[in-house]
């Protein structure tokens, strides 16, 4: 589970791996139900109580790639930091950002079915959550949603190649890369027996 807080908008993301549903309490007590196999994403707005499904991004299928242009005076914040790769969020867009230790920040960006552009860091119930390097040297993005952890492949300019999906890697091997808890058992990659 992860939160992310932007101009006064609170995301909750939460991922159910096992087979019931489950309650996912939030350190500001804040809890969310999430069904067994799915990833649930809510938002809060400002200091209500009410928690409602996030607006869908725009998709822009049809429409061409254009170079990718930073913003003349970015204010980028930090999402998740793995090692020396870090995933940023443009706080006015909410367009998704890698960088890579000391390097400029990459626009992550596809250009495929799934999505044309720019990613933003948010898109329906699909939340990019942590970025790294993987083995063979390759900068991945983690994309969690209803279907899924989906590690994607991005080259060094952060254009997406690729993506292992649920069925091409383990969970706990995302975990292993990501340092990520994303099953909720307190145990990032493989549990240890005791």
């Amino acid at each position: 589970s992860a939160v992310f807080q932007k101009e006064g908008v609170t995301t909750y993301v939460a991922h159910n791996a096992g087979d019931e549903n489950l309650t996912v309490l939030f350190n500001d007590n804040t809890s969310i139900e999430v069904p067994a196999g799915e990833t649930v994403t809510r938002q809060r707005l400002g200091s209500t109580d009410q928690l409602s499904n996030p607006i869908d991004g725009d998709q822009r299928v049809d429409q061409p790639v254009s170079e990718p242009t930073l913003p003349s005076t970015p204010s980028l914040s930090l999402v998740s930091s793995t090692n020396t790769v870090r995933l940023l969020v443009e706080e006015t867009t909410g367009v998704a950002f890698v960088q890579d230790s000391a390097n400029e920040p990459l626009i992550i960006r596809r250009a495929d079915d799934y999505f044309n552009g720019d990613v933003p860091l948010v898109r329906g119930t699909a939340t990019l959550v942590a970025a790294a390097r993987d083995e063979l040297g390759r900068i991945r993005v983690l994309d969690v949603s209803e279907w899924g952890a989906f590690a994607w492949i991005l080259d060094e300019n952060g254009l997406f190649q690729a993506e292992e999906g649920p069925a091409d890697s383990s969970l706990s091997s995302k975990e292993a890369l990501f340092q990520i808890d994303l099953d909720g058992d307190g145990v990032v990659g493989l549990p240890l027996n005791s």
